[in-house]
């Protein structure tokens, strides 16, 4: 069985590609839809690619026409798939079979005449969907293009359907202020509080005018009205207005960033709104009831600051100026195939949240600019401090920063997603301070980190399996950095993966490499790890891929170094080549040992390893009881 739909008309189409499916049995083929796309590199570099997505159960035919130049050579990866290619010369395409399977749903990666980037096609494909939801049920809330998209679901609703075509995602953390009833108003002072990155960075509180927008409505039913428009405001601190007498029980303000053109443009931090009618200096907000778009949100009325852009004081959304904010537990936003949804969801301490179907999530169009310091851009989704994730089947593209965001969070299932970026700090799949996770069944490639763990909070019981990766310029997996105290990596394991191929960060390049990187830091430990059945296809480069680093050291001066790396058991891990950049394993010192590791039937270009000396290793500082079998 096939399932084939067609993009919206303003999704740009690759013409390097033709693609083409049929079953087995069926004479003719269905053409997929093939998406222009951008790969690149943490120096700014980036490239066109091409992109095709659809679901087939069983056995599928495949043909791609490619439309460039003359096919000389065609590399299919992951090259465990063995996946046996005929070249037809007079069509200039390729043709193959293959199965699908559930459980690692088939992420091909097809390379024409030895190119990586443009000359390349991602043909990432799913199970046929089987349990999208009823359109036509009570709980089912339909998006058409062009429709408004609610900040909080109708009564009764508990699930955005996003359907086939366009939907442009609003914008900016939120507050709603109910006057009991319907009152005169004509001006407001909002009290501004400094903004600092994130907790979990140390630096000056900026004070920078925020960009807003006051609403107002009578009944709870009706929809908002401009009140006040401030997203060229120019003050900060505290910030008055007026504006023409309106009446209306329930004002909301969305807080959408700051009006700099270029940095801190996240910034949104408000500890008071102040609301007065005509001839009157009577707050007449205060003390009235308060709603928001994260739960720790406090009526910002009563004199008590409210830190909007995080919750209980840790890194969660550092982006509240461009998030749609999924503001309630028990939420489902499904993606219909055929759709595209551009911008990025956010939650914070919400529960029971899913994110499915067969769309888009594009972040094209948000915030890329690097603003100094860095990383104080928006990702895609994330959902933070809360339990039961579920995110599964879309494909999320082009996100500015770390492109899936679950910290802090227990009882979560990443499965069969496809997450392609191109930019620095475009991370793959952030699970710091997590428990109890499974990511399954996915494609990832991006310039930077794929899954990435710090050391912000204990972190236990992170299952990664059937997943195919493909990393540009930094690791694979990168499980330690941070100083968070008690926040110990542990019980961890990675099993039944492809690697496409790995390549060193293009600063410090050494420092920065690595398919498996376990750097303890801050005092804490990294224990208990298992590999398993991991097989990594040749380099792209092999003076540039690394296969693992275990390091306790020192980062940079005058951080602490982790406690201990240790527990680490690697089997049938298989590397194609064997001319890449060595391994290394550096323990700091006697209380800061690397120790416990086993590599059994650890092969390198066919040949098992049975000692150190033939295994690339390179051992520095105090390294004990390492082990080949």
């Amino acid at each position: 069985m096939i399932s084939i739909w067609n993009q919206p008309e303003s999704v740009k189409k690759s013409n390097s590609f033709d693609v083409f499916a049929k079953e087995p049995n069926e004479k003719e083929y269905i053409q997929v839809f093939c998406q222009h796309i951008f790969v690149g590199h943490q120096k700014g570099e980036y490239n066109p690619s091409s992109l095709a997505v659809f679901d087939f159960d069983g056995e599928v035919d495949i043909k791609i026409v490619y439309n460039d130049e003359k096919i000389a050579k065609c590399d299919i990866r992951p090259h465990s798939y063995k996946i046996n290619a005929l070249i037809d010369n007079n069509e200039n395409s390729v043709r193959f079979s293959m199965n699908q399977n559930n459980d690692a749903p088939k992420k091909v990666f097809i390379r024409i005449n030895d190119d990586w980037e443009t000359k390349c096609l991602h043909l990432l494909t799913n199970p046929v969907e089987k349990n999208s939801p009823d359109r036509g049920a009570g709980n089912i809330y339909v998006i058409e293009p062009g429709d408004e998209i609610p900040l909080v679901l109708p009564e009764g609703k508990d699930t955005y359907y996003f359907e086939k075509g366009v939907h442009i995602l609003p914008q900016g953390m939120w507050a709603e202020i109910d006057l009991e009833e319907s009152k005169p108003l004509d001006r407001f002072e909002l009290l501004q509080d400094g903004f600092r990155l994130s907790d979990c960075y140390v630096g000056e509180r900026k004070l920078d005018p925020i960009k807003f927008i006051l609403e107002i409505k009578d009944k709870k039913e009706d929809s908002y009205r401009l009140l006040f428009d401030g997203t060229e405001n120019s003050q900060s601190g505290l910030i008055k207005g007026g504006f023409d007498q309106q009446k209306g029980r329930f004002v909301r303000i969305k807080l959408l960033g700051t009006t700099l053109k270029a940095g801190w443009i996240f910034s949104c931090v408000l500890n008071e709104m102040r609301l007065y009618q005509p001839g009157s200096d009577n707050n007449i907000a205060l003390g009235k009831a308060c709603d928001g778009a994260i739960s720790s949100y406090v009526n910002i009325t009563d004199g008590n600051p409210a830190t909007l852009y995080t919750s209980k004081n840790r890194c969660a959304n550092w982006h509240a100026g461009e998030s749609f904010f999924l503001s309630r537990s028990n939420i489902n936003v499904y993606l219909a195939p055929g759709s595209v949804v551009k911008g990025c969801i956010a939650s914070d301490d919400y529960s029971d949240i899913s994110i499915t179907g067969r769309g888009i999530l594009d972040s094209s169009e948000l915030h890329h600019d690097n603003p100094k310091p860095g990383e104080a851009r928006t990702g895609a989704i994330w959902l933070t401090g809360g339990q039961n994730y579920l995110i599964e089947g879309i494909t999320v593209l082009d996100a500015p920063m770390w492109q899936i965001v679950l910290n802090y969070s227990q009882n979560i299932i990443v499965r069969n997603i496809n997450l392609i970026g191109y930019v620095v700090n475009a991370d793959g799949i952030h699970l710091s301070g997590c428990q109890n996770a499974v990511v399954e069944g996915c494609f990832v490639r991006t310039c930077d980190d794929l899954i990435v763990i710090y050391h912000y909070g204990e972190t236990k019981n992170i299952i990664v399996r059937n997943c195919v990766f493909l990393n540009d310029d930094a690791h694979v997996f990168l499980y330690g950095l941070g100083d968070t105290p008690d926040a110990s990596i542990h019980n961890m394991l990675i099993t039944d993966c492809d690697i496409i191929s790995q390549q060193e960060a293009p600063w410090e390049p050494y420092r920065f490499s690595g398919v498996f990187k376990f750097w303890a830091h801050g005092g804490n430990s990294i224990e208990n790890i298992r590999i398993e059945r991991v097989r990594i296809d040749s380099f792209r480069d092999t003076g540039k891929g690394c296969v693992f680093q275990f390091r306790t050291e020192l980062r940079f001066a005058g951080e602490q170094p982790g406690k201990t790396v240790r527990g680490i058991y690697v089997k049938d891990l298989s590397v194609e080549d064997s001319s890449e950049t060595p391994s290394l394993i550096s323990g700091f010192s006697e209380e800061n040992q690397i120790s416990d590791i086993v590599f059994e039937n650890y092969t390198r270009a066919g040949r098992k390893v049975l000692r150190i000396e033939d295994a690339n290793i390179e051992c520095l500082g105090i390294v004990r009881d390492i082990n080949f079998v």
